[in-house]
């Protein structure tokens, strides 16, 4: 636990604003990377989960290239280059690890594909922001311990690669009223976040892309400030 507060103050330091034309084309975009959590199943709005959300909060165009039962380590990867490589947006965020950890996956090769991933955008010129897995609950709580390891890894790697961090596991476990069964989830299936799930998800990753600390006391005013959102509107809870 010393650890994880440890890596918390450094990767604290990290936030800055990342909303840049980096590819210098006149648009600022965001591509989201992924499995089903990311294509948006579980949300019964019908917004396509985080990605169109955060589109609308942020007014830019936002693709959603997520893919259900994908694994990171096997297709995610392989994937990927070609996802690059037809996309002109500036950032990516990459979340994986769900499916990973049905196959038990361990942390060290969840960690060489998520670098490998990381390269590839970088050669690219696109800025990576990383998603830290949220644990799931109930039905699929088995998984718990798989997606805690990669979210260490993903936290590791924020800072080696100096990428923005969206901690979707943090803002679960401080969120969530219920820690045994997370009231952000589609229940008792307890994988796939419902639509306040994935409200929670587009809220962290604004955060990310603006530079701000979520879980700071003032984050929430912070980020409705930013995003000119009504009191109250941002639902993530910060660290007490």
């Amino acid at each position: 636990m010393k650890t994880f507060f440890s890596l918390l103050l450094i990767y604290s330091s990290l936030f800055a604003q990342v909303l840049k034309d980096f590819n210098s084309d006149g648009t600022v975009s965001v591509l989201t990377f992924g499995d089903s959590i990311t294509a948006g199943v579980g949300d019964s709005q019908g917004l396509g989960g985080y990605p169109k959300r955060l589109g609308n909060y942020l007014g830019i165009p936002v693709s959603n290239r997520g893919i259900s039962s994908e694994r990171l380590i096997t297709d995610g990867q392989a994937r990927f280059p070609s996802v690059m490589l037809s996309s002109s947006a500036d950032i990516v965020v990459i979340l994986e690890g769900a499916n990973d950890a049905i196959f038990r996956e361990s942390s060290s090769d969840y960690e060489r594909a998520l670098q490998r991933v990381i390269n590839v955008a970088t050669a690219l010129g696109k800025k990576v922001v990383l998603g830290a897995p949220q644990r799931p609950c109930c039905n699929k709580g088995a998984r718990g311990p798989f997606t805690d390891a990669y979210a260490g890894v993903v936290r590791k790697l924020s800072i080696i690669n100096d990428a923005p961090l969206a901690d979707f596991d943090l803002a679960w476990r401080t969120t969530c009223k219920n820690k045994n069964a997370c009231e952000l989830y589609v229940l008792p299936e307890g994988l796939h976040p419902n639509r306040t799930g994935y409200d929670v998800m587009a809220q962290v990753v604004s955060a990310a892309l603006l530079g701000i600390d979520i879980f700071a006391p003032s984050g929430a005013a912070e980020l409705e400030g930013a995003l000119n959102l009504p009191k109250g509107s941002v639902i993530v809870k910060g660290e007490s």
